[in-house]
């Protein structure tokens, strides 16, 4: 609830989440509304919204809970911007936590061809997020494939499972190999030598 919610500094929830944002904005909190850019839940309550707009997501190469948009369509862009991520800001949300960014390799996976082309989308994507919101914090999840071209337009990378990643079949959390722990501090060095906030998600459990 939004007592409980006020105790963290920084809280990542999703736009329509039923929380009262006020209290703990007052004492300090803030409240990053969660957007996914490439990857569409098969429940997610916009699904129909999208299909009523003409706006087409396919399901992955690997079926799971989760469809993929084509981030090269304009409507998915201008959906994402304009409805999305304008009701958050509406609910009075400080900035938007941009996740699935990597998801473009499952697109890329699918039509080789087209790498290129869904990685400049997603930059346009971010890109367009910051210049409709200018005074809103984006926090971008990995996106480490783009990363470089987001520069002054993202503030901070969360880094997810550095040392340890929960395991969904197991139900359990499993510790990370040593050398892809290592890959991920090697890029917190980057993001911070480039004035990036870096926030760590995955730290040894106790």
């Amino acid at each position: 609830d939004s007592d409980r919610l006020s105790a963290f500094d920084l809280v990542i929830l999703d736009p329509d989440a039923k929380v009262d944002l006020k209290p703990g904005r007052q004492l300090g909190s803030k409240y990053l509304a969660y957007l996914s850019l490439v990857e569409v839940h098969k429940d997610a309550g916009y699904l129909k919204e999208l299909k009523e707009q003409g706006i087409t997501v396919a399901a992955a190469s690997q079926p799971g809970e989760t469809l993929l948009a084509d981030i090269t369509s304009t409507g998915w862009q201008t959906y994402c911007i304009e409805n999305l991520a304008s009701r958050a800001a509406a609910r009075g949300f400080d900035g938007f936590f941009l996740d699935t960014a990597d998801s473009i390799s499952l697109l890329a996976a699918a039509h080789p061809g087209k790498a290129d082309i869904y990685r400049d989308a997603l930059v346009q994507l971010v890109k367009r997020l910051r210049e409709k919101y200018p005074d809103k914090e984006i926090v971008i999840n990995r996106g480490f494939a783009v990363l470089s071209d987001l520069l002054g337009t993202v503030d901070g990378v969360l880094i997810e499972s550095l040392f340890q990643t929960y395991d969904a079949q197991a139900k359990r959390y499993r510790e990370v190999g040593r050398e892809d722990s290592h890959k991920l501090c090697a890029w917190i060095e980057k993001i911070r030598a480039a004035g990036l906030e870096d926030l760590v998600e995955g730290a040894l459990q106790q």
